[in-house]
């Protein structure tokens, strides 16, 4: 089964249905309902230049232990190691709230046309078991976790450990991730200095995965009108609900 819960790496919030949100564009809404598929974008190209990095105690501990051990040239190894494992690492980004983000809406709905997706991370994670029993690179699912990135430690024993963390000013994220490392097939005559793709698609269940759909808050009832005709379009029934952000004050 491609989709592996018990990884010691990622490890998933502690509670019962704990509420996520995915907060994108209208098109990026379109493309998962009609490809029923969720994109994990390549790891360099997520924006943040500290993604698949570690920390400064880290490579200071690791560059005294290869200087000790004789073998100073298997440091530059394993960090051009490390930095080559963006290229391989793919990301799908969620939001662990019971309730919206203004943040959010304002970092990833710009200009007011922005969609949130409302599920939960037992939807999220049984989707992935039943639709990715064919698929053939492994995906997991973890929280991230939020380091100072000068003088804390994230473990070495496994690569995937830089994709669970994040700078410490990336808190308010509160991001669950998904995240898979596709091989180069260097044994199928796939040249290994070829351009990696920039995002894999994982298939995924709309109906069973997506709890409610949102507009991005100060939008006019034509744009929710439209997002309520994609879902319907792609037979996604749901009401399309206007932001809580929106609601009137009372004094």
């Amino acid at each position: 089964m491609p989709y592996e819960p018990n990884h010691p790496v990622f490890t998933l919030p502690q509670g019962g249905d704990q509420t996520i949100w995915r907060y994108i564009d209208l098109a990026k809404l379109v493309s998962l309902l009609k490809d029923r598929a969720l994109y994990l974008s390549r790891a360099d190209l997520l924006g943040d230049p500290y993604e698949g990095s570690t920390t400064r105690l880290v490579v200071e501990s690791r560059r005294a232990e290869f200087e000790e051990m004789g073998n100073p040239e298997f440091f530059a190894l394993l960090t051009d190691v490390n930095r080559d494992s963006r290229l391989d690492t793919y990301v799908n980004c969620w939001h662990l709230s019971p309730h919206e983000s203004a943040a959010m809406w304002s970092q990833y709905a710009k200009q007011g046309v922005g969609v949130a997706i409302k599920a939960t991370v037992p939807r999220l994670t049984k989707n992935l078991t039943d639709q990715l029993l064919h698929l053939a690179q492994h995906v997991y699912v973890g929280e991230v976790h939020y380091v100072d990135y000068t003088g804390d430690w994230i473990p070495e024993n496994n690569l995937y450990w830089p994709y669970v963390h994040k700078r410490k000013s990336f808190e308010h994220e509160k991001e669950l991730r998904i995240v898979s490392h596709v091989f180069p097939d260097y044994e199928g005559g796939v040249d290994p200095s070829a351009i990696r793709p920039q995002g894999i698609t994982v298939p995924i269940d709309p109906d069973t995965l997506i709890t409610d759909l949102y507009v991005a808050p100060e939008t006019g009832e034509w744009f929710r009108e439209i997002v309520q005709a994609t879902a319907e379009k792609f037979g996604l029934e749901r009401q399309v609900k206007r932001s809580s952000l929106d609601d009137d004050p009372v004094y």
